[in-house]
């Protein structure tokens, strides 16, 4: 449904939709740009200088990282769901002295990141979006928004504009919104398959506080691929970085090059202090193609349920890990193949399978109907099996 902000605080907001009963709109439903209620100042307008950018430059620099994407990707595993426009922008990659330029990093993308107000049954929140398209397609946290009634998003310059609630994934963490109007000032956006552990990135925000400006935090990955306990939801794939500073939760993470990697979702409190979360672009890219194609995420079913492989295990089989098979589901693709529990599946289409998180990250990039090879450990020996995943069974009811 569309998130308005006319200053009209004093009547009821209509609950929203299920995201299946809202995917699109008649015209007549979109949002004219608000004004700020009455007797409350809108932040001064900031001004933004675009970087200047020449045409081959930013050819160039478009098809090499396309290139680099395509070569470096996991193969069979695909993530090759692009759906944003690749727009690229010349950013300051360091300063004099080898490190990243914060200051010309945080310039050339303040104008795409917004400050998002949610207002749902629990109060008021703040957080921010990253818009990722100029046609108004903005990225943030499916934790920030879930249950809003009432959006009001704020640009860069003070201006308010109108929103569509697209989709929303709890099992990623984020949420598609469309932005009323167009031409919008969009992130570069970049791939989170060539990340490395101790890799410097920037956490940009926009919190409601802060009216001089974005806030950013500057650290460095520090771990790839983790598991963080969400309620009864487990992400999975995560990036490790520093901590995310108030109302940025929703917003940015971006390399010393200002092209966009991640979205902070969330802080964990940790015995060495508190870290932030941030789900890679790759997936968020995935869950919004799939979001603005049919409003909704498939997901594909294998039909087993398992845990990590034991290290001793592993060692005998001479593989870094694996994932142990302890429930099998009737009538799914992995008993249809013959699996067993105890089968200790080692490898995907090829591609090394080190824990049980990583095979369902693994088979979260498939489509329903791939057909798909599972290197299997089975009482000493290593076979393999063939079978083609489906749509995930609905349990919702």
């Amino acid at each position: 449904m569309a998130f308005e902000d006319d200053g009209r605080e004093d009547e009821p907001p209509s609950p929203l939709l299920p995201p299946d009963d809202r995917l699109w709109r008649h015209p007549s439903e979109r949002l004219v740009t608000p004004v700020a209620p009455a007797g409350r100042a809108v932040a001064p307008p900031h001004v933004y200088r675009p970087v200047l950018t020449a045409v081959v430059t930013s050819t160039l620099t478009a098809v090499v990282g396309v290139f680099l994407v395509t070569m470096l990707g996991p193969g069979p595993l695909r993530t090759d769901h692009t759906i944003v426009e690749r727009e690229a922008r010349l950013v300051p990659m360091s300063t004099s002295n080898g490190a990243p330029d914060v200051a010309g990093v945080t310039e050339a993308l303040r104008a795409s990141v917004a400050q998002l107000e949610v207002i749902g049954s629990e109060g008021v929140t703040h957080g921010s979006g990253v818009i990722i398209r100029s046609d108004g397609t903005m990225l943030t946290s499916h934790r920030l928004v879930a249950g809003a009634r009432v959006l009001r998003v704020m640009l860069h310059d003070g201006r308010r504009v109108g929103s569509r609630l697209v989709g929303s994934d709890e099992e990623t963490d984020i949420a598609v919104f469309d932005l009323e109007g167009d031409g919008f000032e969009s992130a570069a956006v970049g791939s989170s398959t060539v990340l490395k552990v101790g890799q410097p990135v920037i956490t940009m925000g926009t919190p409601a506080m802060a009216n001089n400006g974005p806030v950013v935090s500057v650290g460095v990955i520090n771990a790839l691929g983790q598991t963080v306990a969400a309620g009864a939801t487990r992400l999975l794939d995560m990036i490790q970085t520093a901590a995310i500073a108030p109302g940025c939760t929703g917003g940015a993470v971006v390399d010393a090059s200002g092209s966009l990697v991640g979205i902070a979702v969330r802080n964990i409190a940790t015995d060495a202090g508190m870290v932030g979360y941030a789900t890679p672009i790759d997936v968020a890219e995935l869950i919004t193609r799939q979001l603005l194609a049919d409003g909704k995420v498939r997901r594909v079913w294998l039909g087993i349920e398992g845990e990590d492989m034991p290290a001793a295990a592993a060692r005998n089989a001479e593989v870094a890990g694996g994932a142990v098979v302890r429930v099998v589901n009737t009538g799914s693709p992995a008993e249809r193949s013959g699996i067993v529990p105890t089968d200790m599946i080692v490898a995907l289409d090829g591609r090394p399978v080190t824990s049980m998180a990583a095979l369902q990250v693994a088979v979260r990039r498939l489509e329903p109907n791939d057909r798909i090879q599972l290197d299997v450990v089975r009482d000493g020996k290593r076979v393999s099996v063939r079978t083609t995943v489906v749509a995930r069974p609905d349990t919702s009811g």
